[in-house]
Protein backbone atom coordinates (compact mmCIF):
# COMPACT_ATOMS: atom_id res chain seq x y z
CA UNK A 1 0.00 0.00 0.00
CA UNK A 2 2.98 2.27 0.86
CA UNK A 3 4.45 1.51 -2.69
CA UNK A 4 1.05 2.69 -4.35
CA UNK A 5 0.88 5.98 -2.79
CA UNK A 6 4.16 6.37 -4.10
CA UNK A 7 2.86 6.46 -7.21
CA UNK A 8 0.21 9.33 -6.87
CA UNK A 9 2.27 11.62 -4.35
CA UNK A 10 5.97 11.23 -6.56
CA UNK A 11 4.55 13.17 -9.56
CA UNK A 12 2.20 15.75 -7.49
CA UNK A 13 5.37 16.27 -6.11
CA UNK A 14 7.33 17.01 -9.00
CA UNK A 15 4.73 18.98 -10.51
CA UNK A 16 4.23 21.09 -7.00
CA UNK A 17 8.17 21.71 -7.37
CA UNK A 18 7.47 23.23 -11.21
CA UNK A 19 4.84 25.20 -10.43
CA UNK A 20 6.74 27.09 -7.67
CA UNK A 21 10.23 27.35 -9.25
CA UNK A 22 8.22 28.95 -12.31
CA UNK A 23 6.23 31.20 -10.08
CA UNK A 24 9.69 32.27 -8.28
CA UNK A 25 11.27 32.75 -11.87
CA UNK A 26 8.24 35.22 -12.78
CA UNK A 27 9.10 37.09 -9.30
CA UNK A 28 12.79 37.57 -10.31
CA UNK A 29 12.14 38.55 -13.64
CA UNK A 30 9.52 41.03 -12.55
CA UNK A 31 11.43 42.47 -9.57
CA UNK A 32 14.35 43.00 -11.79
CA UNK A 33 11.47 44.66 -14.28
CA UNK A 34 10.61 46.71 -12.04
CA UNK A 35 14.04 48.03 -10.57
CA UNK A 36 15.46 48.79 -14.26
CA UNK A 37 11.47 50.29 -14.91
CA UNK A 38 12.40 52.59 -12.13
CA UNK A 39 16.30 53.42 -13.05
CA UNK A 40 14.73 54.80 -16.15
CA UNK A 41 12.01 56.54 -15.08
CA UNK A 42 12.04 60.09 -14.69
CA UNK A 43 10.65 60.83 -11.60
CA UNK A 44 9.30 64.45 -9.79
CA UNK A 45 12.67 64.37 -7.77
CA UNK A 46 16.05 62.31 -7.63
CA UNK A 47 15.44 61.39 -3.83
CA UNK A 48 12.21 59.90 -5.05
CA UNK A 49 14.25 57.44 -7.70
CA UNK A 50 16.70 56.47 -4.44
CA UNK A 51 13.61 56.03 -2.37
CA UNK A 52 11.97 53.65 -4.34
CA UNK A 53 15.42 51.68 -5.59
CA UNK A 54 16.31 50.76 -2.04
CA UNK A 55 12.56 49.52 -1.30
CA UNK A 56 12.79 47.67 -4.26
CA UNK A 57 16.12 46.59 -3.14
CA UNK A 58 15.43 46.14 0.63
CA UNK A 59 12.23 44.63 0.80
CA UNK A 60 11.57 42.85 -2.49
CA UNK A 61 8.31 41.34 -2.92
CA UNK A 62 6.69 44.11 -0.76
CA UNK A 63 8.54 46.44 -2.94
CA UNK A 64 7.62 45.05 -6.40
CA UNK A 65 3.85 44.85 -5.61
CA UNK A 66 4.01 48.57 -3.94
CA UNK A 67 5.87 49.94 -7.04
CA UNK A 68 3.76 48.28 -9.48
CA UNK A 69 0.69 49.53 -8.35
CA UNK A 70 1.66 53.49 -7.19
CA UNK A 71 4.14 54.10 -10.08
CA UNK A 72 4.04 51.51 -12.75
CA UNK A 73 0.66 50.92 -13.51
CA UNK A 74 -0.38 54.58 -12.21
CA UNK A 75 1.78 56.06 -15.14
CA UNK A 76 0.51 53.57 -17.84
CA UNK A 77 -3.25 54.53 -17.44
CA UNK A 78 -2.14 58.25 -17.87
CA UNK A 79 -0.22 57.03 -21.41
Amino acid sequence: MAIESLYIIGPLVILLFFVVLAFAIFLVVAWIWMIIDCIQRKFSSESDKIVWILVLILIPLIGLILYYFIVFKKNKRKR
